[in-house]
């Protein structure tokens, strides 16, 4: 639950803009791992890596997800790690460069990424019922731009 103090700054309008987006980052955080957690077993971050994998259509290595999901290979790796001892992916040695992994879903893997999919669309449409069409699309706009000038600033 949200906390009185924190709910009472969103209310008055208080706080700057980065503030109010990391709090809304915090509380959709929650709600989307505790829904996901309850149907499938797994956290969005976790699904997050599982549906990018997916997506590649093919076997792809941990600095191509790194890239695609804009998370440091480090916390990948730990989260990786924890997909194939769950039996959601699997890891295969490179023929070229024994230091490189490529990755694939399993079966389950690919049942769950799939389930995760309907699970995120309907926690979507629940999310945005109070805004209106224009506010959806000025919302993605806005956060397109705020994604695009991160992206640039990093490099």
């Amino acid at each position: 639950m949200i906390s009185n103090t924190i709910s009472n700054r969103i209310n008055k309008g208080l706080g700057n803009p980065l503030e109010q987006l990391q709090i809304t980052s915090n509380l959709l955080t929650k709600y989307t791992d505790q829904a996901i957690e309850a149907e499938i077993g797994i956290s969005q971050a976790q699904l997050t890596v599982l549906s990018a994998i997916d997506s590649c259509n093919s076997p792809v290595n941990e600095s191509r997800i790194s890239e695609k999901i804009h998370r440091n290979l480090t916390s990948l790796s730990i989260m990786l790690n924890r997909l194939v001892k769950s039996g959601l992916v699997k890891k295969t040695r490179s023929n070229q460069d024994y230091r490189e992994y490529y990755l694939t879903l399993t079966p389950q893997g690919k049942e769950k990424a799939a389930r995760g999919e309907i699970i995120n669309r309907v926690l979507n449409k629940q999310l945005i019922t109070s805004l209106s069409d224009v506010e959806i699309d000025e919302l993605k706009m806005i956060l397109n731009k705020l994604q695009n000038q991160v992206i640039n600033k990093k490099g």
